[in-house]
C-alpha cells in the first residue's frame, strides 16, 4: 500500500489565508529588531537557508524551524480552529500610530 502524499499549502492557496501575513510578520519583525537574516538564524539556532525558506513562503519549511524563529523574534505561534481565526480577523481593526507602525487591535482596543 502506497503512502498518501503529503500536501503542503502555498501562498497561492484560497485555503491558506495566514501565510502572506505571517510572511509579512517574519520580515517586518526581524527589520524591526534590526536583524540579517543570517542574526535570525543563529539567534533561532537554525540555518540562514531556513530562515529564507520561511520569509519566502516555501512549502518545504518545517514547523520547528518555524516555532524557533518565531521564539527568536519574541512571538509564538497558535494554531485555532478556522472558525474562530476568521471570527478574529473579522472583529480586527488595524491602527496607525504618528510613526505609521502599524497595530492590529482587537475587542476592546487592546493590541
Amino acid at each position: 500500500m502506497s503512502r498518501p502524499r503529503r500536501r503542503h499549502l502555498r501562498s497561492s492557496e484560497p485555503s491558506s489565508p495566514m501565510v502572506p501575513d505571517l510572511r509579512n510578520f517574519l520580515v517586518e519583525r526581524r527589520l524591526e529588531l534590526g536583524l540579517t537574516q543570517a542574526d535570525l538564524a543563529d539567534l533561532a539556532g537554525v540555518s540562514r537557508s531556513s530562515v529564507q525558506g520561511l520569509e519566502a513562503g516555501r512549502p518545504t519549511a518545517r514547523l520547528s524551524a518555524l516555532l524557533a524563529v518565531a521564539e527568536a523574534l519574541g512571538a509564538s505561534v497558535v494554531l485555532m480552529p478556522t472558525a474562530l481565526a476568521t471570527a478574529v480577523d473579522d472583529a480586527a481593526v488595524l491602527r496607525s500610530d504618528a510613526n505609521g507602525t502599524r497595530t492590529r487591535v482587537i475587542g476592546d482596543g487592546q493590541a
